[in-house]
């Protein structure tokens, strides 16, 4: 944080700074950044309330929104990022998205002035990213560690492959670990080491000097792709293994799941600790004639609303391998939070705590 509000300084920009991070979606429409640095859970939230309106307006707009995106779509991905000229025609289709509908909804969220959006601390969806590049949203996707003074490697903004974490930065060395895939790291903007600690040290580095990330990727060229944490990685009591991030990412594309958990680590099947977004929760079982007069600890536990979980989390994830689908869950009622622990900074998943907290509910959903 220290090193991105430097550069915005070195280059006279204003920085706006919050002290509640959750704040940040009530700050956006006052401070209409033109640079922010954020992590993907943030842009996940943005598109699940977009898709949300979206889906709640009348037909004919959601229509009309649908095919703006998709012109948007085709004007960004088959035409300006490959370096293209577009049509005039869908130049100027675009254009008038662009100044009308696609403004309307930057204007909504105070992303309207934006010019550059760099965003990394986990993997990003690709239907997400598609999304927002879609409708004028300038995302920078990259890829960088804390001891790595930030960034290793950055996307343009033009002229990129979006399922990879862009171009390794001239001043840093980057090879793969051939037996585990972890990407290995080396250069003068990486850490020398812990202080007095050569255990650590040593725990940390290869013998020639490359700093272990402790994530997995690969590199094509100069090119680098993210794959996974290494120690989120885990096996089924199956010997299959479970990437949870990638499970999770596909499950929050779905307005309806806010937060997920994905358990198995040792276990026979995947399970899920999900929190949902309950108003949308509650809006579709009440359609299907649920009793909304329950609480939503009884909710949480009510038959019906159980199946129309399931229809979601089916639909979420329809294209993974059967030993990775979801087989149980658990409805929280309150959202994973960084005061108890259970999320970092960056609002990623602390599966060690959220396993120490939620023991009794993952037992249940592993009892005979």
């Amino acid at each position: 944080e220290k090193t991105w509000c430097y550069l915005c300084l070195s280059m006279g920009c204003c920085v706006a700074v919050l002290s509640d991070p959750k704040k940040i979606l009530e700050a956006l429409p006052e401070v209409r950044p033109t640079m922010m640095s954020n992590v993907p859970r943030f842009w996940e939230k943005v598109y699940a309330g977009v898709q949300q309106k979206i889906d709640q307006s009348p037909s004919p707009i959601r229509s009309v929104m649908r095919h703006a995106v998709r012109i948007g779509e085709r004007y960004f991905f088959d035409y300006v990022n490959e370096g293209k000229r577009p049509p005039l025609w869908l130049n100027a289709l675009f254009k008038l998205y662009d100044h009308t509908l696609f403004m309307k909804v930057k204007q909504a969220i105070g992303i309207q002035r934006g010019k550059f959006f760099p965003t990394a601390g986990a993997a990003l969806s690709v239907e997400i990213y598609r999304f927002m590049r879609s409708i004028g949203v300038p995302i920078c996707l990259g890829y960088g560690l804390s001891e790595s003074t930030a960034t290793v490697s950055s996307c343009p903004l033009v002229g990129f492959d979006p399922t990879s974490v862009g171009t390794i930065i001239p001043t840093l060395q980057v090879r793969i670990d051939p037996e585990t895939s972890e990407i290995l790291i080396k250069g003068p903007s990486v850490m020398q080491g812990y202080y007095n600690n050569e255990e650590a040290n040593a725990e940390a580095f290869t013998e020639d000097g490359y700093f272990r990330t402790g994530d997995a990727g690969r590199l094509e060229g100069n090119v680098l792709y993210f794959t996974e944490r290494l120690k989120d990685l885990f096996k089924t009591a199956n010997g299959k293994y479970i990437a949870p991030q990638m499970l999770e990412g596909m499950l929050t594309l779905d307005p309806i799941i806010e937060q997920v958990a994905i358990i198995g680590d040792g276990y026979k099947f995947v399970s899920a600790l999900i929190y949902p977004n309950w108003e949308l929760l509650k809006h579709e079982a009440e359609a299907r004639g649920v009793d909304m007069t329950q609480s939503d600890e009884a909710l949480a536990r009510d038959h019906e609303v159980h199946r129309l979980m399931t229809t979601h989390i089916e639909q979420a994830l329809s294209t993974v391998a059967q030993y990775e689908k979801v087989k149980r869950f658990v409805l929280l009622t309150e959202p994973f939070s960084l005061e108890r622990g259970e999320l970092t900074n960056t609002l990623k998943i602390r599966r060690k705590v959220v396993n120490e907290h939620f023991a009794e509910a993952i037992a249940g959903l592993y009892a005979e």
